[in-house]
């Protein structure tokens, strides 16, 4: 899990690119696309702060406050794929976890 509570995101308007975050120097990173692929129910330009994480079943709920009031809950398969959804949003890139665990072994 890469994004913890209270972590904002925003749906970019359509005509804005997302912006890349910080990076670690010499670090490698699972790239996400500078392109959103999708945005689920999260509206663009309003801004939302990641406030629940709850694992039910099969699936992993995230639930996001808008700046308008709002609440969603949005599912995933793993805290992996909100992850990458989030990063998307957020125009970052996820280390790459399990490859710098396993050189810390070796």
């Amino acid at each position: 899990m890469h994004y913890i509570l209270n972590t904002t995101v925003k749906v970019p308007i359509s005509h804005q690119k997302p912006v890349a975050g910080p990076t670690i120097p010499s670090q490698q990173r699972n790239r996400v696309g500078s392109k959103i692929v999708e945005k689920r129910s999260l509206l663009p330009g309003i801004l939302y702060t990641l406030s629940y994480i709850r694992k039910e079943d099969d699936k992993v709920n995230y639930t996001f406050k808008g700046q308008d009031g709002t609440v969603l809950v949005e599912s995933f398969r793993s805290c992996q794929e909100a992850d990458m959804f989030i990063a998307g949003l957020r125009g970052e890139s996820i280390p790459e976890y399990d490859k710098f665990y396993k050189n810390l072994k070796t």
